[in-house]
């Protein structure tokens, strides 16, 4: 009998600065693509859990979780490099409370703050990041 797998569930960590600045991080598991930190909710995390926790391991910062804002699926994602995943993301909007960056190089091996308009127009960002960008923008009463 085969075993059963099912789609993962991950937090994907909108995080801003207090100049409404959104990190991005290379990572080279999006093939050199701008994307977000994040990972997956581990059984027992909550998802607010999972965003603190997540990016403590990945960018060395502690933030405050506030709302998921945003729900995606991906299903074999063509720039992740594992063809055969299938990912729920729940995109969180995280404030940063603390700490600066500090990457661990395995999961974020570069980094940049930038306004979500600019990194739209400017950057080569993953297709998934562009659209929670696009939802944020969207939806946020923050004069972008």
């Amino acid at each position: 009998m085969a075993k059963q797998s099912y789609p993962e569930p991950t937090v994907g960590l909108f995080i801003v600065n207090p100049k409404d600045e959104l990190l991005l991080i290379h990572s080279p598991k999006w093939r050199g693509f701008w994307t977000l930190p994040g990972g997956h909710i581990e059984k027992g995390e909550s998802w607010k859990a999972a965003a603190t926790r997540e990016a403590k391991e990945e960018v060395g910062l502690a933030v405050e979780p506030k709302e998921i804002f945003f729900v995606q699926e991906a299903i074999s994602p063509e720039n992740f490099h594992k063809k055969d995943s299938h990912f729920i993301f729940l995109e969180v909007l995280c404030r940063v409370s603390g700490g600066t960056v500090d990457l661990d190089g395995r999961e974020a091996v570069d980094f940049v703050w930038a306004s979500p308009k600019e990194a739209l127009k400017e950057m080569n960002i993953e297709k998934y990041t562009a659209e929670t960008i696009r939802a944020y923008l969207g939806n946020c009463k923050c004069g972008h």
